[in-house]
């Protein structure tokens, strides 16, 4: 997975951490753990091996069975959307610190995070807790107006969310021609949902993918909405997401502002630019959306 850099300063979005299962020796600091991962830090952890959490409540028999409850708790709440898959390969017969050599020749991994009695190529995890700055703001960047360069910002999300909504009021994939008297498409729009489509159908978690959009703006000349929902069809049957279901519905009154999102089941980016393609030296500030506005916006539209 290769993450994005912002161009503005050093600041990294989308963090890959490998965390060893066995690191948190105590409830104090696997809950610290789960508090630099809730939806919003821009920060996620590495699927390995392959159902992480299930070696980390192993780990946890040595824990008291008060402690095991409200660490499940906090895991389902907090660490499971923040668990992304990776293409490394996990051996059973070799350590997890062993293992973590292949982790980060395979990813981006921003920090590789062990026990106490971790080897040197790792930070063990009382020492990662320890520090300040341990643990880089990773929730958003000025990110190139591209398509490519939005798919890869929202790949967490498509990656975890069965459901996801673009909200977006400016939304439209045609345009009337004044001068011909025709509709001509919208490449600045079309590119990016190819993109977002395309990445969804290689991580094949997204069922349906819902467009809360304006009827001024994505239904001009379309009243009923059958072209808008043809065409939103058509592309996603030509990047390889047949599977994914299709719903539209109009904002109506309920966001006729700036901000644009695009909503998982637990998560949320704003895209404050929006959707569209540009100048890609021009940058669209881009960021993971924290509880107080994600929330609300759940509920309005998931």
């Amino acid at each position: 997975m290769d993450f994005l850099r912002s161009v503005a300063g050093n600041c990294l979005m989308n963090d890959l951490y490998g965390v060893d299962p066995a690191a948190p020796s105590s409830l104090l600091e696997f809950s610290a753990l789960m508090r630099l991962f809730r939806s919003g830090q821009g920060r996620f952890i590495a699927d390995f091996p392959r159902l992480w959490f299930d070696d980390v409540r192993q780990h946890m028999k040595s824990f008291s069975d008060i402690e095991r409850m409200h660490a499940v708790e906090m895991w389902l709440k907090v660490g499971r959307n923040a668990l992304l898959p990776t293409s490394a390969h996990f051996n059973a017969a070799w350590s997890w610190s062993e293992n973590a050599v292949t982790l980060s020749e395979r990813e981006n991994i921003a920090k590789l995070i062990g026990s106490k009695t971790c080897p040197p190529t790792q930070t063990p995890i009382d020492e990662a807790l320890n520090d300040l700055d341990g643990f880089p703001d990773a929730s958003g960047a000025l990110v190139p107006r591209t398509a490519h360069a939005y798919a890869k910002v929202a790949r967490p999300l498509l990656q975890t969310s069965p459901k996801v909504v673009l909200v977006d009021p400016y939304l439209r994939l045609r345009e009337f021609d004044e001068v011909r008297q025709v509709f001509r498409s919208t490449k600045r729009f079309c590119e990016t949902l190819e993109a977002l489509f395309r990445e969804a159908a290689k991580w094949r978690r997204v069922e349906r993918f819902k467009f809360a959009v304006s009827e001024t703006q994505a239904l001009y000349g379309d009243r009923d909405g059958k072209i808008f929902k043809s065409e939103v069809r058509k592309l996603a049957d030509k990047c390889g997401a047949q599977a994914i279901e299709i719903e539209v519905v109009l904002l109506g009154d309920r966001l006729t502002t700036h901000p644009r999102y695009l909503l998982g089941m637990h998560s949320g980016l704003r895209f404050d630019w929006g959707f569209d393609t540009g100048d890609p030296k021009s940058k669209n500030d881009i960021h993971w959306l924290g509880t107080a506005v994600l929330e609300p916006l759940l509920v309005q539209f998931t």
